[in-house]
């Protein structure tokens, strides 16, 4: 029997490429050797803090749920799939019984199985068992490569379902990150004809530490040099306090001896290695959104303004911006950062009786100007996962109608998840594709 090796997290920082089970498939399921998986921005998050969203890791899981791979060994209740047959994978398994599953919208099951969650195990592994019925068969025209890519496309469209996008819309993304940048060509081919999307430096109207912090944990780390590497105490920084870090505080940082991988004795370094060493944190430690270089993506992939949003801004300010660049409000506002001060843009600028959807996954508490936007009967709603939308995005990319090709940036093999995880930390990609099967 061959064997199945899997990239488990541990804990924070902690992936390991290691030995698994080889998955028993039952009658309803396929046993499919996995041939690309996409690393995703909530894998990143549950590397960094354990945490994402509402999820949390309680014992050592299989990440990655943007597979794609061939049909191994098929169930005996199963009908249309051949062993050998190349498949994406759509992540979700939804129990079929709930209300939701019976009205369609299965993305609110209230009893799913999804890869890489409490709930069910992640597919970056050799072998993964799946439910036949939401696997989906490639076309011959599509690489592994793009089957996996497919997924984020399928949240992309749902995204632009929910925003209700007919022809002529005025469109205004916030954040350029994969799904920002895949509701930006989405959307084109919907309809929109003026589509605006925004990058941020920083994260815009947060909270910034500065050479003289406040946050009492940084403060015991600095002065008294406590053993703590300065990626751990950024993760704790985030996601407990949302706090920025600026060019001096990584400074400080390293001047406290908190390097990245081990600490870091400043005392007679040369200067040369100790220049290397901050520019190495500066390139590792920064808040930004993405990097600028997502600009000329996001204009390949169909935006026709771009608007780099940069610290000193505040949320009138962009939304003064993105109406001086527009010429009028836009009819739709797709907000896909996840953060609350771009949440107050998106309720401030989309105009009376437009829609806002929020597809970005946020703390669990913002303040927003809701009033005010109700007052203009803008709907807000939200956009969660994928629901009936893996057909459209794999007929949309074997059709032409949307390229993936600028959109995958990166590959790694399976061996390298770590490394692949850390690039996407920095945001110098768009979309990193690990190769399981060489």
């Amino acid at each position: 029997m061959p064997d199945n090796y899997a990239a488990v997290l541990y804990g924070p920082n902690d992936v390991r490429i290691e030995k698994w089970p080889m998955p028993e498939i039952n009658n309803d399921e396929l046993l499919i050797e996995i041939s690309c998986v996409g690393i995703c921005g909530s894998d990143v998050k549950l590397y960094m803090t354990g945490r994402c969203g509402l999820e949390e890791l309680v014992e050592p899981m299989v990440i990655g749920h943007e597979g794609a791979g061939i049909v191994a060994k098929v169930g005996s209740n199963v009908v249309g799939f051949c062993v050998g047959d190349r498949v994406a994978i759509e992540p979700t398994q939804p129990c079929g019984a709930c209300e939701h599953c019976k009205r369609g919208e299965y993305n609110l099951c209230v009893r799913p199985r999804y890869c890489a969650t409490t709930t069910g195990t992640g597919n970056l592994c050799t072998y993964y068992k799946h439910r036949a019925d939401f696997c989906h068969k490639l076309p011959d025209n599509l690489s592994m490569e793009e089957g996996a890519a497919v997924q984020p496309l399928a949240i992309a469209v749902h995204a632009c379902r929910r925003a209700r996008i007919t022809l002529g819309a005025r469109l205004v993304i916030l954040g350029a990150g994969p799904i920002g940048v895949l509701c930006a060509i989405t959307a084109r081919a919907m309809g929109a004809t003026q589509i605006l999307i925004t990058v941020a430096q920083r994260h815009l109207g947060g909270k910034r530490i500065t050479t003289k912090p406040k946050d009492r944990f940084l403060q015991i780390a600095a002065r008294r040099q406590l053993n703590v590497t300065a990626m751990q105490l950024i993760q704790r920084l985030q996601s407990e306090h949302q706090l920025l870090v600026s060019d001096q505080t990584v400074r400080r940082l390293h001047e406290a001896n908190l390097h990245a991988r081990r600490p870091l004795r400043t005392s007679g370094l040369r200067r040369a290695n100790r220049g290397r060493r901050l520019q190495w944190a500066r390139e590792h430690l920064r808040w930004e959104d993405v990097v600028e270089s997502r600009l000329e993506t996001a204009k390949k992939m169909g935006a026709d303004y771009t608007l780099l949003i940069r610290p000193e801004f505040s949320e009138q300010d962009v939304a003064d911006k993105i109406m001086a660049t527009l010429g009028s409000p836009p009819d739709v506002t797709i907000e896909a950062c996840g953060y609350s001060s771009t949440q107050a843009v998106a309720m401030m600028v989309t105009r009376p009786g437009g829609t806002v959807v929020v597809v970005g996954i946020g703390p669990e508490r913002v303040q927003v100007p809701l009033a005010a936007a109700l007052l203009r009967e803008v709907d807000v709603r939200g956009s969660y996962r994928i629901a009936n939308t893996y057909p459209a995005a794999l007929a949309a990319v074997s059709r032409g109608t949307v390229d993936l090709s600028p959109f995958i940036t990166h590959h790694f093999p399976l061996n390298k998840i770590k490394e692949a995880i850390e690039l996407a930390k920095t945001g110098a990609a768009m979309k990193i594709i690990i190769h399981v099967k060489p």
